[in-house]
């Protein structure tokens, strides 16, 4: 998946959504993106690739099936 072939870029806060189309309902603020979707974060250290996604806006949520998810967690030393 290469986000150069993507017709569609959103930048929501933190989040940069590629996608080649989506639908929008503004009643609900459900983002419905479709077709090569990547959503990056680069505060949280996520970049998620699937063929849909559902975005929430107002609450910053995400869900999909069959994701290739790449996530990066840090270890946090333990006082002594």
């Amino acid at each position: 998946m290469d986000n150069k072939n993507s017709l569609v870029k959103i930048i929501k806060d933190d989040y940069l959504i590629f996608a080649k189309s989506f639908d929008y309902d503004e009643n609900t603020k459900i983002l419905v993106l479709k077709d090569d979707v990547q959503i990056k974060n680069e505060k949280k250290k996520i970049d998620m690739k699937t063929s849909q996604a559902t975005f929430k806006t107002d609450k910053n949520e995400i869900s999909a099936e069959k994701v290739k998810l790449t996530l990066e967690i840090k270890d946090k030393e333990e006082s002594k």
